[in-house]
């Protein structure tokens, strides 16, 4: 008999943190949006260097992304707008002059076109409390959970 020696690899589950996705709807502006869960829910968000940039040949589309996280509780907080108007960069022939092409609108998450904004919030926390504080606020003509399931598209919302 020969002595092989086997060689085995174990892989431990490694835990997945708790996402949650509330779909918010407002038609204010998402700086006053941002400032209402402030004032209202005792965050600190701020808007992030850098926003979630999706570059096209023929258009870039920007949506602004606001940050804060919870060192006490271990929580990241982000609100980003799901919609976000486009400028293509081409120009259109128009009779003897050129134009700019009209602008259009472009989604995050095309599947929830009517969602205005998303606040991701990474960690365990008591989110049905968190859900009927944010249902409270009258800057909202509707607030829910979204399931992450069922989004196509989630990888638009992974900030790193």
């Amino acid at each position: 008999m020969s002595n092989k020696k086997i060689n085995r690899l174990v892989l431990d589950e490694v835990p997945e943190e708790e996402i949650y996705l509330i779909a918010l709807y407002s038609s204010l502006e998402i700086f006053r949006v941002v400032y209402h869960l402030n004032s209202k829910l005792g965050l600190r968000l701020k808007r992030t260097l850098k926003d979630i940039d999706f570059v096209n040949p023929d258009s870039t589309s920007k949506y602004p992304l606001y940050h804060f996280y919870d060192e006490i509780n271990d929580v990241d907080y982000y609100v980003v707008a799901n919609k976000a108007k486009v400028k293509p960069r081409h120009l259109v022939a128009s009779g003897l002059m050129f134009e700019d092409a009209d602008t259009y609108q472009t989604y995050l998450i095309p599947e929830r076109k009517n969602v205005d904004f998303f606040l991701k919030i990474e960690k365990r926390i008591g989110i049905d409390d968190f859900l009927n504080k944010l249902k409270n606020l009258k800057q909202f003509s509707a607030v829910y959970a979204e399931d992450i399931n069922r989004i196509r598209s989630y990888k638009n919302l992974i900030f790193d």
